[in-house]
C-alpha cells in the first residue's frame, strides 16, 4: 500500500479527489483518513472545514519551499499532519523544520534508475543514507548541495 511504512497500515492513503462528491466537509458520507493533494489556496478552505485528515505536499506540488512551509504551518495550526510528498533537498529540509510530519520518501523512482548515483551537476548525492536506513541532512550552506560548477560552466547555453 502507498504510504505504509515497515508493514504498518497506519498511513494508508485514501486520496481526496477534486471530483469526489464526498469532498464537502458537511457531507454525512465523508470518509475518514482522507489525504488532500490540493493547491495552497484550496487547502486554505478545505483544512479548517475538516474535509481531510492528513495533508500531503512537497516542493514540486505547491510551487516551492515557501508555499510548502505555508502549507505545513496551515496544517499545524489546525492540528493536522502534513506528510512530505517525494524526496529532494527542499523536501528533506522542510521535514526537518516541521513538527507535524513523520515520513520521508527517498528514491521512489523507476527501478532502472540508480538513485544513489549523483546527477552530473553534483559532486555527491544530496540525500545520503546510512547503513541503518537513516537519511542525514547535508551540512553544507543552503540546501546542502555540493554543486559541480565545472560541469555547469561546460554546459552553459549562451
Amino acid at each position: 500500500c502507498i504510504g505504509c511504512v515497515a508493514g504498518s497500515k497506519k498511513n494508508l492513503e485514501n486520496p481526496l479527489s477534486q471530483n469526489d462528491e464526498k469532498r464537502s466537509p458537511t457531507s454525512k458520507n465523508r470518509n475518514k483518513n482522507r489525504i488532500n493533494y490540493f493547491s495552497l489556496l484550496e487547502r486554505k478552505f478545505i483544512t479548517p472545514a475538516g474535509a481531510c485528515d492528513i495533508s500531503r505536499c512537497g516542493v514540486g506540488d505547491v510551487g516551492g519551499l515557501t508555499p510548502l512551509m505555508k502549507t505545513v504551518h496551515l496544517c499545524e495550526s489546525f492540528g493536522m499532519r502534513c506528510e512530505i510528498h517525494g524526496g529532494g533537498p527542499g523536501n528533506l529540509h522542510a521535514l526537518c523544520a516541521m513538527t507535524n510530519g513523520e515520513f520521508y520518501e527517498r528514491g521512489l523512482l523507476h527501478p532502472f534508475i540508480d538513485f544513489d548515483q549523483p546527477a552530473p551537476w553534483l559532486h555527491e548525492h544530496g540525500e545520503p543514507m546510512d547503513d541503518k536506513g537513516f537519511v542525514h541532512v547535508p551540512q553544507l550552506p543552503g540546501l546542502g548541495m555540493n554543486i559541480n560548477w565545472d560541469y555547469i560552466e561546460k554546459n552553459k547555453i549562451d
